[in-house]
């Protein structure tokens, strides 16, 4: 994993413009701690030179350096940030270049290089080095873009075609590696962090109002393409466009859908049949994701997507004959609610884990917190982001750096109240009233919620929906409205995934990750598990009152106290504990936001924002900062 960066400017680049774009490498070197490399191209004639910087490996022969560039002599700019995964040594440098002349810029990994390799093999194809990088440009010459869908990974990558003259720029199917651009007609440029595209076009970038608005009002963000600032796109996932550089500059590349949700419900001959295939899958997932030419450790929380990978890594790697312990790294809060450290140890003890804990309660620091929010890139919408950046840090100060992470079990298997009540009225629509009774009693029974309150909600939902199936549209972006129109639990859970949950989760695990070197690895986004959790049918995933039924039954090893837990309540920090010491320092980049413009607080006076209202506006005016 790495920081990738491609800056086209039409007739090219002046000496100083060049420094420029170095200076934007430099802004996510934290995303590669391990050195960095710079290609020149000249899209016209397709030549292109390697360019020494500081950072470079010394033992690489380079073509350039910044005193014997000649202004204009390259118009592409393609620079990363390398943080070595597999093969360590100078032959994983990227920008890397094959026998075609092509070039890759790649973010990510494909875990399953070795299969590929293998395949590639077989048809002539030769390797000279141990990583994924090399296997991905031997992939694009025998199938061209195609070779995406073979692809088991995550990534975002900038790939120039030397015979076509093309760039392709692509994006894995669920966006966990973002990647961002900006276009103006005459310059094209695509960044792994909003960063480093300030760093070359600040005084172009105008505030995205409405976004800005949406995220006071409703604490979303990332569920579109969109922004904070007008200019700046997120790059769609699944994705790959291809063109000359003049077409990127001006919105005109050809843009390309490579992977869907499956369009049809599998029959499964029985909920057991169904959990063995997720379990089969779900081993394959992390037995491709524990591989790694450095050390690696996963995040443990006490709750059933995390502890099901910590099993589920310890029955395969016990398989192999490896019984060191493995690394885990948690979030605790002694004595606060929402504190998970009994589960965690009782899993620890279990396992004989090599576990690490840290509690950002008693090590919070607002300076470090502002730290945190540059490296977002965009406001958060609460505290709890700021405990996974705890868990990093700490993680950055050890020798792993390869993390798996329980991310997307929710959002594949129902894990949210909010599924529950949109199953409920899923049922009501079907006119299976009694079937969504009994579902909304047991789920209230266990969770200790009053039925009448649950039912009012979904109530209200049902009235909405028939509102929005007559025309009504919600006021602000249409997402709000296409997620509320989703008739069936499965709908819901994609739209979910694709943007009204997962987009902004994948950022903070990103950035977080990111921000100290780390490599964050997320089993249950393997793209085969996503498919076959679209199939499953929506009785699986909510049975008797359980969410994620369907896992449950896949983990049979899981600890009762785990696997039947009833009271899981999320990544929880003591959110208001902290706005109330610090409210002073909230409120006075609060009042920032709102005299400089970007957000306005309506009739309120900004010491009357409330806790959620106060740490959104905040938010911004550090962001502004």
């Amino acid at each position: 994993m790495c920081g990738i960066i491609g800056y086209y400017q039409e007739g090219g680049f002046s000496a100083d413009v060049l420094r420029q774009a170095l200076s934007a490498l430099e802004s996510m070197r934290h995303r590669g701690p391990d050195g960095a490399g710079v290609h020149l191209v000249n899209s016209q004639t397709g030549q292109s030179w390697s360019l020494r910087t500081p950072d470079s490996p010394a033992d690489l022969i380079y073509d350039l350096d910044l005193n014997t560039y000649s202004d204009g002599q390259a118009d592409f700019f393609l620079g990363h940030r390398r943080l070595s995964i597999f093969d360590l040594s100078s032959d994983g440098h990227q920008p890397m270049q094959d026998v075609a002349k092509n070039l890759l810029c790649f973010n990510g990994e494909v875990y399953n290089f070795l299969e590929l390799r293998e395949t590639l093999s077989g048809l002539g194809y030769t390797f000279s080095t141990g990583t994924d990088t090399e296997v991905i440009l031997a992939a694009y010459r025998a199938w061209g873009p195609e070779a995406l869908s073979r692809f088991n990974g995550m990534w975002s990558m900038l790939l120039f075609d030397a015979k076509k003259g093309q760039l392709l720029v692509a994006s894995d199917r669920i966006g966990i590696k973002q990647l961002y651009t900006f276009k103006d007609g005459k310059c094209a440029i695509f960044a792994s962090e909003i960063k480093a595209i300030r760093e070359l076009r600040e005084s172009a970038l105008s505030l995205d109002q409405g976004n800005i608005r949406f995220f006071l009002d409703n604490g979303q963000m990332d569920f579109n393409t969109g922004t904070l600032f007008q200019e700046v796109k997120r790059f769609r996932p699944a994705h790959y466009e291809m063109g000359k550089m003049a077409n990127f500059a001006q919105g005109q590349a050809k843009c390309h859908r490579y992977w869907d949700f499956p369009s049809t419900r599998r029959k499964f001959s029985s909920p057991a049949a169904a959990a063995e295939e997720l379990r089969a899958l779900l081993d394959d997932a992390i037995r491709l994701r524990m591989r790694a030419d450095v050390p690696w450790g996963t995040t443990l929380s006490g709750g059933l997507d995390s502890s099901s990978i910590i099993y589920a890594a310890q029955a395969l790697r016990q398989k192999a004959g490896q019984n060191d312990p493995i690394h885990t790294f948690t979030a605790i809060f002694p004595g606060k609610s929402g504190d998970e450290s009994h589960f965690v140890r009782h899993i620890e003890k279990d396992l004989g884990l090599d576990a690490c804990y840290t509690n950002p309660m008693d090590t919070f620091d607002f300076d470090d917190f502002e730290h945190f929010l540059q490296h977002q890139d965009q406001p958060v919408v609460h505290t709890s982001m700021y405990a996974q950046w705890g868990v990093m840090k700490m993680v950055g100060n050890s020798k792993i750096k390869v993390l798996l992470d329980g991310q997307g079990g929710d959002e594949l298997f129902a894990g949210y109240h909010h599924h529950v009540y949109k199953y409920g009225r899923s049922l009501m629509l079907r006119g299976k009233f009694s079937a969504a009774n009994h579902m909304i009693e047991a789920f209230c029974e266990m969770k200790g919620l009053d039925p009448k309150v649950v039912k009012g909600y979904i109530r209200n939902d049902l009235k909405l929906y028939a509102k929005l199936k007559l025309g009504y549209k919600l006021p602000g972006p249409p997402e709000a409205s296409t997620w509320n129109a989703a008739k069936t639990l499965s709908e819901v859970l994609q739209l979910d995934i694709t943007s009204w949950v997962m987009p902004m989760l994948l950022r903070y695990e990103d950035r977080n990750s990111m921000a100290f070197g780390i490599e964050a690895r997320l089993p249950f986004l393997d793209y085969r598990i996503v498919e076959l959790a679209m199939q499953i049918p929506d009785a699986y995933k909510i049975h008797a009152g359980w969410q994620k039924h369907i896992l449950r039954q896949a983990m049979p090893e899981l600890p009762d106290i785990i696997r039947f837990r009833k009271d899981k309540k999320g990544f929880t920090t003591p959110h208001d504990a902290w706005m109330k010491t610090y409210r002073d320092r909230f409120l006075a980049y609060a009042q920032h936001a709102a005299e400089a413009g970007i957000a306005t607080t309506g009739q309120k006076a900004v010491d009357q924002l409330n806790a959620v209202q106060l740490f959104r506006m905040a938010g911004l005016g550090m962001w502004i900062s």
